[in-house]
């Protein structure tokens, strides 16, 4: 029952996340927790693909943004490839967590059905 998450449909799975955000405060707060950090990392993903092409761009003479505060264009790319690793790890981290919460919250759920029967 370790993946009962993961055996839902498509809507099931939807459903699932609305009942468990609405199940108390702590999981909402929770859940927006995790949306928030998914929009952030969306927005970093975009920032740093934008960057990326500006700095390249900027390295061939076609376009100078004169945002460049570091001389060295090596500089800037790097600090654009850990922006878009890290903010890819938050997505995805953001999206791994809802779904272990959720899936802990359906075993729980399923749990105390069963006790119910058996008393």
């Amino acid at each position: 029952m370790k993946n009962r998450y993961e055996r839902l449909t498509r809507q099931e799975k939807h459903e699932a996340i609305e009942e468990y955000k609405n199940s108390n405060e702590h999981n909402k707060a929770l859940y927006t927790r995790l949306t928030r950090l998914r929009g952030i990392g969306i927005i970093g993903i975009i920032y740093s693909i934008l960057m990326f092409t500006l700095d390249f761009l900027k390295e061939q003479g076609i376009f100078d943004y004169g945002f460049n505060t570091f001389g060295n264009v090596v500089l800037n790319y790097i600090i654009d490839a850990v922006l878009l690793i890290l903010c890819f790890v938050f997505v995805l981290k953001a999206h791994q967590l809802l779904k272990e919460q959720v899936n802990k919250y359906l075993i729980e759920k399923m749990k105390t059905k069963e006790e119910k029967k058996k008393k």
